[in-house]
């Protein structure tokens, strides 16, 4: 499911440049980093499962990237792990 800023502005009725203005003001983050700290939250949630046996590529696709690198990078900035040092240290 591809997600878009023009996508959720046509869905609630207004334009995609009122959304930004809103989530700048009102949360102080642009929408890429809005929804970056869902997907790598969603991303958590599914590394703590440790009885799955999705690869951390799967679970990059599953939250939204589009490739293992960007996904690492973008787990990496903001939690300071990568998602394979997150798992290992888990409960």
């Amino acid at each position: 499911n591809l997600f878009t800023l023009k996508i959720l502005a046509k869905s609630i009725s207004t334009s995609p440049n009122y959304i930004s203005q809103v989530i700048n003001e009102k949360l102080g983050k642009n929408i890429y980093e809005l929804l970056a700290k869902y997907r790598i939250n969603e991303a958590k949630n599914l590394l703590w499962d440790k009885n799955s046996n999705r690869t951390i590529e799967d679970i990059a696709l599953s939250v939204g990237y589009n490739s293992k690198a960007a996904f690492n990078k973008a787990f990496k900035r903001m939690t300071g792990q990568t998602p394979s040092e997150y798992r290992d240290v888990l409960p």
